[in-house]
C-alpha cells in the first residue's frame, strides 16, 4: 500500500461495483482492495476518507453526486403489517347446483355447452319415461278416488248425525278418506319432482316427457350427458354456477387468529397477475385442521365477472397498529451478521450506526423517538456499506 493508503480511489471503486453489483459484498470488498492498489495519485476531490474511529467516513463532492446518495429524516405515521396467506375463491354450496332425478329416462333435449351463460327460465333438458305416463294416470286415479271417499264421509257424516247408519260405516268412510288423501299427496309429489304441474294435468294432456327450466340466471359448469342418453336414477345430467356471490376461502394459521377480526380488509391478487383487489372478513371459523390453520371466509368488495371458483390466490389480511417513527427499509445493511444504519453527520461524514434488533414491517423499519429529526441514507446505503468494510479490510 502506497503513502496514501487511507484513501480510495473511488472511480475505480465505481467502475468495479457496478460491474459486480449482483455480488456479494466480499467480492466488492476485493475489488476495491484491488483498486487501492493502483499507483496513479488520486485526485483529492474524488476519493472517500477514512476517518479514525473506523465506523465514521467521508466523501467528496463529486463523489456523493456519482453514488447520489439520499438521505432523510425518519416519517410518523401509523404503522400497518400484514398476515400473508394463501387461498381460493369460492362459491357457497347453494350456488353450486347439481342436476339428477330419483327416476331413470332417455334424454331428448339438452340445448347445453360447457361454459354456456343461461337465462331464467332456459330449457336445462328433456327427459322421456313411458313410466312417467303410469304416474299421471295414478295421480288422476287418486285425484277421483279422494274426491268420491270425501263424498262418501260428507254423507255418513250426515246420517251419523240422524242416527241412521252404525259409527263404524262413519269410521270406515273416515279411515278410507285418510288413505286417500295420502296417495294422493304422494302421487302428486312424485309428479312435482318431475316438474310436472298437477293442478292443470288432465287426461288430454298426459306426456311420457317432461322439461326443466333454469329457476335463474346461471353459468353451465358441467354437461354430463348427449341427446339420447339413457340416465338412471341419481346420475348427474348437468351441473351449474351461480357465480353472483364468490367469495374468498382462506387459510389462516392459529397463530395470527387474535389479530383477526370481522370486517378486516384483505386485498388480494391471483397466481401470476399483479392487480391487486379488495375484500373484507365475513366469518372466521370456530375449528382448527390438522395443519393448525383456520378457514376465514371473506367477501369480495366488488363483483368481476372475470373471476371464477377455484381460481388460488395470494391474500394479505391489513393489520393496523400504532404510530411509530420510520424508515424505509431499504436503509438498513447488514454487515458481520449485524443490521447499521448510516447516519449523515455532516455534509460529507456518514456514521455507520449499529440497530439490534430491528423491527421491520410492511417494508418499514420502526425507530425509537430518540432517531427523530436525524439523517440517515436510504439510497446508496449499500455502497456505502461497501465503502466501510473495505476501510476496515485495508487497515
Amino acid at each position: 500500500m502506497n503513502a496514501n493508503s487511507n484513501y480510495i480511489n473511488y472511480y475505480g471503486f465505481k467502475e468495479a461495483f457496478n460491474n459486480m453489483k449482483n455480488l456479494s459484498l466480499l467480492y466488492l470488498s476485493s475489488i476495491l482492495l484491488l483498486a487501492c492498489n493502483n499507483t496513479s495519485t488520486p485526485v483529492a476531490e474524488d476519493v472517500a476518507q477514512i476517518n479514525p474511529d473506523k465506523n465514521s467516513f467521508e466523501l467528496s463532492d463529486k463523489a456523493l453526486q456519482t453514488i447520489g446518495l439520499v438521505a432523510d429524516v425518519p416519517k410518523f405515521s401509523e404503522i400497518t403489517g400484514e398476515i400473508d396467506v394463501n387461498g381460493m375463491l369460492d362459491i357457497p354450496p347453494d350456488q353450486n347446483v347439481s342436476y339428477s332425478l330419483p327416476y331413470s329416462g332417455k334424454i331428448t333435449q339438452i340445448p347445453l355447452i360447457n361454459g354456456m351463460k343461461i337465462k331464467k327460465g332456459k330449457l336445462l333438458f328433456e327427459i322421456e319415461n313411458p313410466v312417467f305416463l303410469d304416474m299421471q294416470e295414478q295421480f288422476l286415479r287418486n285425484k277421483s278416488d279422494l274426491e268420491t271417499a270425501r263424498l262418501n264421509y260428507q254423507r255418513q257424516a250426515e246420517l251419523a248425525k240422524d242416527k241412521i247408519n252404525a259409527q263404524k260405516d262413519l269410521e270406515d268412510a273416515k279411515n278410507q278418506l285418510q288413505q286417500l288423501e295420502a296417495a294422493y299427496e304422494s302421487s302428486k309429489e312424485k309428479l312435482e319432482l318431475l316438474n310436472y304441474n298437477p293442478a292443470t294435468l288432465t287426461a288430454e294432456n298426459l306426456s311420457p316427457k317432461t322439461r326443466f327450466y333454469s329457476d335463474k340466471d346461471y353459468w353451465v359448469k358441467m354437461v354430463h350427458v348427449n341427446m339420447g342418453t339413457f340416465v338412471q336414477s341419481g346420475n348427474l345430467i348437468v351441473e351449474l354456477l351461480d357465480l353472483s356471490h364468490l367469495h374468498l376461502e382462506l387459510k389462516v394459521f392459529e397463530k395470527d387468529l387474535n389479530k383477526l377480526y370481522i370486517g378486516q380488509k384483505i386485498q388480494f391478487r391471483l397466481q401470476h397477475e399483479e392487480q391487486i383487489r379488495s375484500a373484507s372478513i365475513y366469518l372466521i371459523g370456530k375449528s382448527i385442521d390438522a395443519e393448525r390453520t383456520v378457514q376465514v371466509h371473506g367477501h369480495l368488495d366488488s363483483d368481476e365477472g372475470n373471476l371464477l371458483p377455484g381460481i388460488f390466490i395470494h391474500a394479505s389480511i391489513l393489520i393496523a397498529g400504532d404510530s411509530s417513527w420510520w424508515l424505509p427499509s431499504s436503509a438498513l445493511q447488514v454487515w458481520q451478521g449485524k443490521n447499521y444504519l448510516f447516519e449523515q453527520v455532516g455534509k460529507n461524514t456518514f456514521h455507520m450506526l449499529e440497530i439490534k434488533n430491528p423491527d421491520i414491517r410492511n417494508n418499514k423499519l420502526l425507530l425509537d423517538q430518540e432517531y427523530r429529526g436525524r439523517k440517515f441514507v436510504n439510497t446508496g446505503a449499500f455502497e456505502l456499506l461497501a465503502f466501510m468494510q473495505n476501510a476496515n479490510e485495508e487497515e
